[in-house]
């Protein structure tokens, strides 16, 4: 039962087979059936008479009669002087208007245009010819032939003789071709327009004002003589096939009346049925599986338009071939080349004509097995799986679109010369690319304007429309809204967005500072009346005890002492405000000086070292070896360091050290003083340096609040820096001044 299956399996794809092999062979056959009536349209290469060439040999005689006059007179003669009598119609007046000078050089200009270009242009004829032309009178002839045309008579394929009386008028006196009649009827209308070639030229090459055509005054020449033309077969092959022109080695006329015969047409003609064949005969019951299952038949659509378009592109190439064949030129080639006689060449190139046409409708027969994959799949089905271009159109997409967000996320904070430059290429390739179009070029240009055009207003719309949202929440945050989000893509506005979230992070910090700075002021006022006010009230107080007429003497000295140390902590503190106040305002003087640093910081401990024992405080100092000799005022260096070591007396842990270090660093000289903190310091170390601010916020203890506020002034003032650090217990204060000015 297997076997009798497997061989009618094999039966089917035999058939199969077989129909794909002699389906092309029998399109073949039609085509070369229809050879014979295609010869029948192959004409004669002599047809029709060449007319340029008859125009050009009555404008030799223009040339050779000139020729004949010079040796008729035994002298030179201009053109002019033969076949213009005036020159009006050039000059704009007669020639009788200019002196001799004048009349010499126009004359002289126009016998060269003449001699360089009616000669020139008829010589292009006259080279094919025999001509002999005589004189009538006096027998004189001028000739390229050894003996008069007449004499071989039967050696030309093409004669023409022409006859001109004494008073220039022109006859035909014989004419010989294979359309002699024809040539005879031409060349007589010739003849009678007597000297209409001759304007007809001089009009052709600019020489004449269209608006005088009638002013110029011709001769009556050439006269009284005979003018004769001959040219052998040979010649005349040679010049029709040169003047008519060759299409592969094929004559024009040839070429062109086996394109008119059909041929072409009958091919595409059973091209197309041969495809049809294969598209819908019932082939499905002959093979295994469907069509498109095989890889060799499921080929992309682009690869089928590719082969047709290759074909199309080929079918020149498959005329000029199948010309070649019917003319029997491919049978004479190969007879010389492979040295073998010609009937032999003949059924060589019988059998060998038909591989290209057999490959053709192959081709034929393969694409309509290919295209039955629509019939199986669908359309939609066969072009989602077999069109690249259906295939790659997401990717391309992807891409459009990728490009189309980076124009429009453009980082306007940088330089775009890279992104006008990558602009200006893509379009000068899609211009270079639609100017190399062989046709529709202007179609396509403005196809590609209108879509540039509306991908233009589509992107400033884009851009639009982002630039109000951006314009939106900017007027928003001007009227005071400081928590707007910016949660929009604003495309090619998008670094403004981190700008315009720094300018509202930085009004928030501007108001912060302001409610800081109101609430400060709020303090400060209160700090400075409650600073005032305590000294200034024990002075009232003691004051009006002093009145009292009772008191005894050793009472009257101690309020006086007490009253002497109250105003004098009260001018202290008026004094610390007015330094302080002069200082954040920059309105003090700096007498700068080399100071050593060092030594300085040592004579302020020296001079409060009673202080600093009365208070149990161990300093230990660590100072570079080297003297560190820096520009600075020393008063105010000195009023720094004493106001910091009076800050650590007040404020330090009695029976604890007090560290003063000395770092040098490239540019500065870094001095830290660090001690304990006899109380917990509740206070930011920031708000520390502020006017009246004290490290006990109850401010039970002496002093104005305004040391560190004096000493972050003087430093910034001297071009240093100030830093208050703490960590727990531990505080610490640091001065860095530049070692350079």
């Amino acid at each position: 039962m297997k076997d009798r299956e497997a061989v009618k399996k094999s039966g089917k794809k035999k058939i199969f087979i077989a129909l794909t092999i002699l389906v092309p062979l029998f399109a073949v056959a039609i085509i070369m059936s229809t050879y014979g009536m295609v010869k029948n349209y192959k004409t004669s290469l002599y047809e029709n008479v060449d007319e340029t060439m008859l125009d050009r040999l009555f404008r030799g005689n223009y040339v050779l009669y000139r020729n004949l006059y010079e040796k008729v007179g035994g002298e030179n003669v201009q053109y002019t002087d033969l076949y213009l009598t005036d020159l009006k119609g050039l000059l704009g007046s007669a020639l009788g208007d200019f002196d001799e000078d004048e009349k010499e050089y126009y004359l002289k200009a126009f016998n060269s245009v003449f001699a360089r270009e009616l000669e020139t242009e008829s010589l292009k004829a006259l080279q094919y010819f025999d001509y002999y032309v005589e004189d009538l009178k006096s027998g004189i002839n001028i000739s390229n032939a050894q003996a008069p045309l007449t004499d071989n008579l039967d050696k030309y394929a093409y004669y023409l003789e022409i006859v001109y009386d004494e008073n220039g008028s022109a006859s035909i006196s014989a004419a010989r071709a294979e359309n002699a009649d024809q040539l005879m009827r031409r060349a007589s209308e010739l003849t009678l327009a007597k000297n209409q070639l001759l304007q007809d030229w001089i009009t052709s090459h600019g020489y004449e004002n269209r608006e005088n055509t009638n002013l110029l005054e011709y001769g009556d020449a050439p006269k009284s003589c005979r003018i004769a033309y001959g040219m052998t077969q040979e010649l005349l092959d040679t010049y029709y096939l040169q003047g008519m022109g060759t299409h592969r080695n094929i004559p024009m006329n040839v070429y062109y009346n086996y394109l008119d015969s059909g041929i072409m047409g009958y091919i595409v003609l059973v091209y197309c049925g041969v495809l049809l064949l294969a598209l819908f005969l019932p082939l499905r019951s002959l093979v295994e599986k469907p069509f498109h299952k095989y890889k060799l038949l499921n080929i992309p659509i682009e690869a089928a338009a590719f082969i047709i378009l290759l074909e199309a592109l080929l079918s020149e190439e498959l005329l000029v071939y199948i010309i070649r064949f019917l003319t029997g030129q491919t049978a004479a080639d190969i007879a010389d080349f492979m040295r073998i006689s010609h009937s032999t060449a003949e059924v060589f190139t019988f059998y060998t004509h038909i591989i290209p046409l057999y490959a053709v409708f192959l081709s034929a027969w393969y694409l309509g097995l290919c295209l039955r994959g629509v019939r199986e799949k669908g359309i939609k089905g066969y072009v989602k799986e077999n069109c690249l271009i259906y295939r790659i159109f997401p990717f391309c997409k992807r891409k459009l679109l990728a490009m189309y967000e980076a124009l429009e996320h453009i980082d306007v904070t940088k330089k775009a010369e890279r992104t006008i430059l990558k602009i200006v290429l893509v379009n000068a390739v899609i211009l270079f690319l639609i100017s190399s179009l062989w046709f529709g070029g202007f179609a396509v240009t403005v196809c590609y304007s209108l879509l540039l055009y509306f991908g233009l207003r589509f992107y400033v719309s884009r851009l639009q429309k982002k630039y109000f949202i951006l314009l939106s929440k900017i007027q928003e945050i001007s009227a005071g809204n400081l928590n707007v989000e910016i949660q929009e893509d604003l495309g090619l506005f998008e670094p403004f967005k981190e700008q315009l979230l720094l300018i509202q992070e930085g009004f928030r910090n501007a108001v912060g500072e302001e409610v800081k700075s109101q609430k400060m002021k709020s303090e400060l006022i209160t700090n400075v009346s409650h600073d005032l006010k305590t000294p200034l009230t024990a002075i009232i107080t003691y004051v009006d005890l002093l009145k009292d007429d009772t008191l005894t003497r050793e009472k009257q000295i101690e309020y006086l002492q007490t009253l002497e140390r109250k105003s004098l902590r009260l001018k202290v503190l008026i004094e610390d405000l007015f330094e302080v106040s002069k200082a954040t305002s920059g309105n003090v003087i700096l007498n700068y000086q080399n100071v050593d640093i060092c030594n300085l910081i040592k004579q302020v401990e020296l001079e409060m070292s009673d202080k600093l024992a009365e208070a149990g405080l161990d300093v230990r100092m660590d100072f570079p070896e080297e003297k560190v000799i820096v520009a600075l005022d020393s008063q105010k260096t000195y009023r720094i360091y004493e106001n910091l070591f009076s800050n650590i007396v007040k404020y330090s842990l009695r029976g604890t050290r007090v560290y003063v270090r000395g770092t040098l660093t490239d540019d500065y000289i870094v001095i830290s003083l660090k001690n304990i903190s006899a109380a917990e310091i509740t206070v930011d170390t920031a708000e520390l340096t502020e006017r009246f601010v004290r490290g006990d916020a109850s401010r039970n203890t002496e002093g104005s609040g305004l040391g560190l506020a004096i000493v972050k002034s003087f430093v910034e003032l001297q071009g240093g820096r100030f830093l208050l650090e703490n960590d727990g217990d531990l505080f610490k204060a640091v001065t860095s001044f530049p070692r350079k000015r």
